[in-house]
């Protein structure tokens, strides 16, 4: 909406600003550790935080009330992104993965491949990820800076998992 801003802290929170009145609107015990990611749907309505505890909480940010925990990445969640059509949240970790969940569904739909740097056998853990404005890629950068494009028709087509909803869990109320 313009007017939202939320930030995130070494102890779990996260806060909720008003950047035009230059106001904290909510400051929310996210996590049970640190927070590393956060973001805005593009609508404004929800936010998603991703910890070091390997969760994404999704929130309510008129309520500021929690919604669900995705649970599925192994190690620290340092990137989010949500799709332009706020239908899809997608994640990247230090287990190496790129996740893709239904925002509505609340579940896991896809597990993008495992990236591996130029040097063989070493991972690479995800620390950024957008999406076209059109919705029709993805793009993840690993913390060696290796860039990764994905089509969404290879999203659909490649990637798609349907067992998916077993390995990932979520809790929600």
């Amino acid at each position: 909406d313009g007017h939202t801003l939320i930030s995130s802290g070494l102890a779990g929170i996260i806060a909720i600003w008003d950047v035009p009145r230059r106001q904290c609107l909510a400051a929310i015990a996210a996590h049970s550790a640190r927070v590393v990611s956060v973001t805005l749907s593009p609508d404004g309505t929800l936010a998603a935080s991703g910890s070091t505890d390997s969760t994404i909480n999704l929130w309510n940010l008129k309520t500021s009330r929690w919604l669900a925990t995705l649970k599925g990445h192994k190690r620290p969640v340092w990137a989010l992104a949500f799709s332009p059509d706020g239908q899809t949240l997608a994640s990247g970790s230090g287990d190496h993965s790129v996740r893709l969940w239904n925002v509505s569904l609340r579940r896991e739909v896809a597990i993008l491949r495992t990236f591996t740097s130029s040097n063989p056998g070493i991972p690479e853990e995800i620390r950024s990820l957008n999406f076209s404005p059109d919705g029709n890629a993805l793009g993840a950068v690993t913390a060696r800076g290796l860039l990764k494009l994905f089509r969404a028709a290879t999203l659909d087509e490649a990637t798609s998992r349907p067992d998916a909803a077993k390995r990932g869990s979520i809790d929600q109320r």
